[in-house]
């Protein structure tokens, strides 16, 4: 919100990358102004080749992008109010290095950040110390250095050597927020026990390679946030299940985005066979699923979400061979609430997939859809299947009509895009469809019905290519026919 209020006032600018913000020049120069004197002082350098000139107490310095070779760095410096330190060596091979006495006078310093920069003798003198971020940098003796920090509650290491991880970890008893990654081909090792015993944990970041023992995160009470690279090897507990989390990034058998912010609740799975049952708590809050090569699952609904995956935003399946349909409602057991928050839906190679939903549609059943992509599925004969329509999904608002963007491609026995009775065609609507694109679907004999073309209001664009069956974009039947189109 503050951020925002920022923005608002043209103090803060925005950018291409919704994580960023920039600053003005005449903002960035007051600021510099502001906290040049009084006792709040600041300092911020940029490429560095000498140590700069200090006079007085600061509250805050920010020195980027030094040499490694730079001038006159202090084996010691006296800030005996220095709350904020940013040093940051200059990009490359060669690490800055920093002396071994050269914390020992920051008694008061609550957050380090340190990047590009090498410590031989990690840090024995920063009692009050609540924030360290170290990015690419090598920290010697880091473990034993830990017992002096026992204020810390935020401990980031990406891409960091250390010594190890050991037990010291536990004496950080207001620890927070743990974030570690290291270099790709190495592995992260936690002893036996270990994070079950950090109890003041609310965030795990594990993002590379590790031995992490799922079972210990039950004991985490306060964790409500988590990113975790995993295996297959990391379920051979049976009936274990992933703890309840607000917000979470976590990937099976794949990566973790860099330094991907948790602004989603996301899943993705891949090259997985057993059963799903561990994911059964973050099911039920997804908003972004991706499914690869999984195996053994015929439909999302019920089989993997039973409660309909409504706050699922955006959905990704690929090459799951036994998947058939998204949902499978029959008829006694009524209609169902699913997919109602779905916006994007991306579906590849999937070879037994005969269409979305079988049975009753559920109840605002992709209401909020707008990108449909799918390709490579070679059983699929229908995409909407709106004949079989309960009366609650009648008196909703028109189906597809958020829908701006569909894609079809490599569909050979795809036979009709959209099928609906004549009774229903008020309950379906394109009024939002801008780009249609569809290649290589030879049994497709029409794209579009009458009534379906007559909402078509913002349409731009319409892209056919490789559809030898095609007769008509717009196909015209008798009334009374079951209306069957592309």
């Amino acid at each position: 919100m503050a951020l925002k209020n920022l923005q608002k006032s043209s103090l803060l600018l925005e950018t291409d990358v919704a994580e960023t913000v920039r600053m003005h020049d005449v903002v960035r120069d007051f600021a510099h102004w502001l906290t040049s004197t009084g006792e709040n002082r600041f300092m911020v350098k940029d490429t560095l080749k000498e140590w700069p000139h200090m006079v007085g107490c600061y509250t805050a310095i920010a020195l980027w992008n030094c040499s490694s070779n730079i001038q006159n760095f202090p084996d010691k410096v006296e800030f005996s109010k220095l709350k904020t330190l940013f040093l940051k060596g200059e990009a490359g091979d060669d690490l800055l290095v920093v002396p071994n006495a050269f914390f020992e006078e920051m008694k008061a310093l609550q957050v380090l950040l340190l990047e590009n920069v090498f410590s031989p003798k990690g840090f024995h003198s920063l009692p009050n110390l609540k924030t360290l971020c170290c990015i690419r940098c090598k920290l010697e003796d880091f473990s034993s250095s830990l017992t002096n920090l026992r204020s810390l509650e935020i401990l980031a290491l990406f891409e960091t050597k250390i010594d190890e991880i050991t037990e010291e970890l536990v004496k950080l008893s207001e620890l927070k927020i743990l974030f570690v990654e290291v270099e790709e081909e190495e592995e992260i090792n936690f002893p036996p026990n270990l994070l079950s015993r950090l109890t003041s944990l609310e965030e795990l970041h594990v993002r590379s390679k590790s031995n992490i023992n799922l079972l210990e995160l039950n004991s985490l009470s306060r964790l409500t946030a988590a990113s975790l690279r995993l295996s297959t090897n990391h379920f051979s507990q049976e009936y274990f299940v992933l703890p309840k989390l607000q917000r979470y990034a976590i990937v099976v058998n794949d990566y973790v985005r860099y330094l991907e912010a948790l602004t989603f609740r996301e899943l993705t799975i891949r090259n997985f066979s057993s059963s799903l049952s561990a994911f059964n708590n973050l099911f039920c809050n997804v908003e972004k699923l991706k499914l690869g090569n999984v195996r053994g699952q015929k439909n999302i609904m019920p089989s993997i979400g039973k409660m309909g995956v409504n706050e699922l935003t955006s959905l990704e399946l690929e090459s799951c061979k036994d998947m058939e349909f998204l949902t499978d409602i029959t008829r006694d057991q009524g209609p169902t609430v699913a997919f109602s928050h779905l916006v994007e839906l991306n579906v590849a190679n999937m070879v037994s997939l005969k269409g979305l939903c079988y049975g009753l549609s559920p109840t605002r059943f992709l209401q909020n859809l707008k990108q449909v992509i799918i390709r490579d599925c070679k059983e699929l004969q229908v995409i909407f299947q709106m004949d079989k329509l309960s009366e609650q999904v009648k008196c909703q608002m028109p189906l597809l009509s958020n829908l701006t963007t569909l894609e079809l491609y490599s569909l050979p026995k795809l036979e009709s895009i959209w099928k609906l009775e004549p009774s229903h065609h008020a309950t379906a609507s394109l009024a939002r469809l801008k780009v249609v694109k569809i290649g290589d679907c030879d049994q497709l004999k029409t794209i579009f019905s009458p009534c379906l073309a007559l909402s078509m209001l913002h349409l731009e664009e319409l892209d056919v290519t490789w559809c030898d069956g095609l007769d008509q974009v717009i196909g015209f039947v008798l009334e009374e026919e079951i209306i069957e189109v592309g």
